[in-house]
């Protein structure tokens, strides 16, 4: 009776997570643009020397994430990016909890938003016949 009422709720708050990532990306790839001398520090001590093109490429994962006509690549591109911050998290011999916190979030999201992306059907968990 309430199907749809679960499937709009599951659909608001994967937008909102969904939307916490952009909102985050776009924080930090504005960072880099801007070029913040901590944020520029940070990237040098991984031996990477161009920040406006890591913002670039950030701000291109963030917009592709945002426009619901692009998210799917959008989601796979920012899938790459996150692990790629995960990895330079760890490159510093820092605990990597910023990029498993995003990726999280992220994935989360896109369940709540798209479960077709993880299921047969395309209403997966909503069934209630199993």
């Amino acid at each position: 009776m309430f199907a749809f009422l679960d499937k709009l709720v599951f659909r608001v708050a994967g937008n909102i997570l969904i939307y916490f990532v952009v909102l985050g990306l776009l924080g930090s790839s504005f960072g880099k643009l801007l070029g913040e001398q901590t944020v520029v520090d940070t990237i040098r001590l991984i031996n990477f020397t161009d920040p406006i093109a890591l913002g670039i490429l950030e701000l291109t994962c963030a917009v592709l994430l945002g426009i619901p006509a692009t998210r799917k690549i959008g989601i796979l591109m920012c899938t790459a990016y996150i692990g790629g911050i995960i990895v330079g998290e760890q490159a510093l011999n820092g605990k990597p909890v910023p990029g498993f916190f995003l990726m999280s979030v992220l994935w989360l999201g896109t369940f709540l938003r798209h479960p077709e992306t993880f299921f047969d059907k395309p209403d997966g968990l909503l069934t209630s016949e199993d």
